[in-house]
């Protein structure tokens, strides 16, 4: 056995504590970054993976960089061992134009799939990465504040409604519904309208009304 592989085997989390964190102990020095994302080894994978996100977290920002979007994608699923672990050291990373970049394009890639839980841990990060001494874009929402929201995020950014929609899903606050009103009614473009008839046939569906408010609002995308 190669001195990969017996490290490897002491990361198993049925391992006793000791012997895990031995392993972590080695690893910290001797296995290449690279080898602890998400790792397959043998008739191993997730066993391993919440002590290689413990051995990941412990690295600095400058070690971390080139494996940005390894770690973006991690976060997939936080039901996935690691997941949380992961989230907390995105958080926690120095923003600069490298972590912005990798970060905008796992949401975009996010946005393109559908992948609703997925975007709403890379929200998380971006509304943590952007923010400014004012209320956040969401804060600003959930206040009823919804003309300095509409004034401080970029509304015309390729994920905006991917980002409500997906607030709302989770949250299930119907203040966001309001908001996507308010931007129809003030600019009456029709991604805004299809936005209303999403969050009312995806989230509130059991709203009182809201099969009405389908039908009236897809008569006005006609």
């Amino acid at each position: 056995m190669t001195y990969l592989n017996s490290i490897m085997e002491m990361l198993d989390w049925n391992n006793p504590i000791e012997i895990q964190l031995k392993g972590r102990e080695l690893a910290e020095g001797q296995i290449d970054l690279n080898e602890l994302f998400q790792p397959k080894f043998q008739d191993k994978n997730i066993e391993l993976w919440d002590n290689c996100a413990l051995i990941i977290s412990h690295k600095t920002d400058a070690e971390l960089e080139p494996y940005l979007k390894k770690m973006f994608n991690w976060i997939q699923d936080l039901n996935w061992p690691g997941a949380e672990c992961i989230l907390q050291r995105l958080l926690s990373f120095q923003v600069n134009d490298v972590f912005m970049q990798g970060l905008t394009e796992c949401m975009k890639k996010a946005d393109a799939s559908d992948d609703e839980n997925w975007f709403y841990s890379l929200e998380k990060i971006y509304n943590n990465a952007s923010l400014r001494d004012s209320d956040s874009f969401t804060d600003l929402i959930m206040a009823g504040e919804f003309e300095k929201a509409s004034i401080q995020e970029d509304m015309h950014c390729s994920f905006v409604n991917r980002r409500l929609s997906a607030e709302a899903f989770l949250t299930n606050n119907i203040t966001f519904y309001g908001f996507v009103q308010y931007m129809y009614y003030r600019t009456g473009e029709r991604k805004w309208l299809e936005l209303v008839i999403k969050m009312l046939s995806d989230t509130f569906w059991d709203l009182e009304g809201a099969s009405n408010l389908i039908l009236f609002y897809e008569k006005e995308l006609d």
